[in-house]
């Protein structure tokens, strides 16, 4: 008996394997057969059924159900991680520059897009002289004091390379056309630089380039295939420039907004370009003089152009900004308008930014070259001989 005994005792944690192999052979199965109910209520549409069942909790059920437990361990209340870096960098969610969803957007082909609603600045900033600012941090920010505060750079020549242009979410992009209806394929993120903000970089390029301002266009893409960690990926890229061209002053993140349906526009010469917004971050060292730089910059932008800014935006972040103190992020219309329209603001941005350098160039000092005693004797002498003759002769 004993020894039977001691057999079954044996056989004790086969059986037990088997038995959990088994259950989990139940639980893969009953899963797929959730899955594809699932399926036949979004393929069929049958109310009665939908009316009893939420496709969106089937479809969760199911996941937790064919999960392994280990695999499923997030409370629904636990936040994803994300690093230090990241924290400190990422955007916002406000409806300003956030990521959208993979996938395009459930829009029916040529549906009219809704009404066009422009936006127009608004009294809600502070208003400084002709244009306004934003304050979204939890600090009292005097603006009128950092805008009479004269940006902290200073330029010696043109002769080297004074600006860099980048883009931190490079593959933000903009509607092909403007015809005033969305294709259903259209999703507004690509890889196609004639149709991102690399293509509006460009046009700053080429206005900076014709009013004798030498820049760099670095179009590394950094938020593809993986968009986390893209600040971290253009952190790297801005260290690597500035070590080669040590001369550049001014560095600008170019980026589109994303408003829901809204586009923002003003005129010029009769043609609609899209509005920009100049977005500031604090926080860290020296954040002041770039806070300086962007007021100031954006003052002269709608000194040139009127209707071209939008609000300044100071937010709690850092965008990299924290590296130069010549840092610059702007958002240059939105997801609504059409590349055309933000092509014509980044060629008009351009030559808005090549006169407001013109303004920090510091003008090399005068230097007196004194003339030797021995000219100034004979020059003195002349007139006095002269002055002698004539009386003589009276």
């Amino acid at each position: 008996m004993k020894k039977m005994i001691l057999k079954l005792q044996d056989y004790g944690p086969k059986i037990v394997i088997i038995k959990t192999k088994l259950f989990e052979i139940i639980r893969i199965f009953l899963s797929f057969l959730i899955i594809i109910f699932m399926f036949i209520c979004a393929f069929t549409k049958i109310s009665a059924i939908k009316s009893c069942f939420d496709i969106n909790s089937i479809g969760i059920f199911a996941a937790q159900l064919s999960m392994p437990k280990t695999f499923y361990l997030k409370s629904p209340d636990e936040k994803e991680e994300i690093s230090v870096e990241e924290q400190e960098n990422i955007f916002p969610k406000n409806g300003e520059t956030e990521y959208e969803p993979k996938g395009p957007k459930e829009v029916t082909k040529n549906t009219p897009m809704p009404p066009q609603r422009v936006i127009e600045i608004s009294a809600s900033g502070v208003k400084n002289g002709i244009f306004l600012a934003k304050n979204g941090t939890d600090r009292e920010v005097d603006f009128n004091f950092y805008l009479n505060k004269f940006p902290d750079i200073k330029i010696k020549d043109k002769n080297h390379p004074l600006v860099l242009i980048y883009h931190t979410h490079t593959t933000e992009s903009y509607l092909p056309t403007d015809n005033g209806t969305i294709s259903k394929d259209f999703y507004p993120r690509t890889c196609d630089a004639k149709g991102n903000v690399v293509a509006v970089g460009e046009e700053i390029v080429k206005a900076l380039k014709a009013n004798g301002i030498k820049s760099i266009h670095d179009t590394t893409m950094h938020d593809y295939p993986l968009y986390n960690g893209s600040y971290s990926r253009s952190e790297t890229t801005i260290k690597k420039n500035l070590k080669k061209n040590p001369s550049i002053k001014i560095t600008i993140d170019v980026h589109r907004d994303s408003m829901g349906d809204i586009k923002t526009i003003f005129k010029k010469s009769g043609e609609k370009c899209a509005q920009i917004m100049m977005v500031s971050g604090s926080g860290f060292p020296n954040w002041e003089k770039n806070l300086s730089l962007a007021l100031a910059f954006q003052k002269n932008c709608e000194t040139m152009f009127p209707g071209m800014t939008r609000a300044l935006s100071l937010r709690n972040a850092r965008y990299n900004q924290n590296l130069t103190t010549g840092s610059l992020l702007v958002e240059i219309g939105t997801d609504k308008n059409s590349i055309s329209e933000a092509k014509r603001s980044g060629k008009i941005l351009g030559e808005s930014l090549a006169k407001f350098i013109e303004k920090l160039i510091v003008e090399k000092p005068v230097v007196e070259i004194k003339k030797p005693k021995v000219i100034e004797k004979q020059i003195t002498k002349k007139p006095i001989i002269a002055a002698k003759n004539i009386k003589k002769k009276a």
